[in-house]
């Protein structure tokens, strides 16, 4: 059998200058883009979320209950806070928790406290104090609806 001789390709002198500028330009652009995507992010809907260890020393304040869950404000600690137990599994794998001012169902005027999934204790730490006639608004994320809202 003879073998036949496979003629390759050369890349001509233009598209090797023009692939060779390409990668350069790749090369720079992909990291500066990465970085305006970082500082991109927007900081304020989300606020500081703050640790989620309930302090030792702080004394606990039962505030608001209902069927799906209980509400305690912790004080005179360095880092006051809400301890939210759920009663019962939530319907939604997972939510948002916000911390708003009003009876407004809008989580882009609240404060974002965390996540929590559908069972357990969980303790947020706030920027500032919790006040009566707060609400705590228990946000689906998935259906982007608020679910749940509960007034402090």
């Amino acid at each position: 059998m003879a073998m036949e001789k496979v003629e390759r390709q050369v890349m001509i002198y233009q598209l090797r200058n023009r692939h060779f500028r390409t990668w350069i330009v790749l090369a720079v652009l992909l990291p500066v883009g990465f970085v305006a995507a970082l500082l991109a992010i927007p900081k304020d809907k989300f606020g500081e979320i703050i640790s989620h260890q309930r302090p030792q020393d702080a004394s606990v304040e039962k505030l608001s209950e209902d069927d799906l869950v209980s509400i305690s404000i912790l004080k005179g600690a360095d880092n006051p806070g809400v301890e939210i137990t759920l009663k019962q599994a939530l319907r939604v794998p997972g939510a948002s928790i916000f911390l708003a001012s009003d009876d407004s169902d809008d989580i882009n005027l609240a404060q974002m406290l965390g996540q929590i999934d559908s069972r357990n204790t969980y303790y947020f730490g706030t920027n500032g104090e919790v006040v009566h006639g707060q609400y705590l608004l228990f946000y689906d994320p998935i259906n982007r609806t608020v679910f749940h809202k509960i007034a402090l």
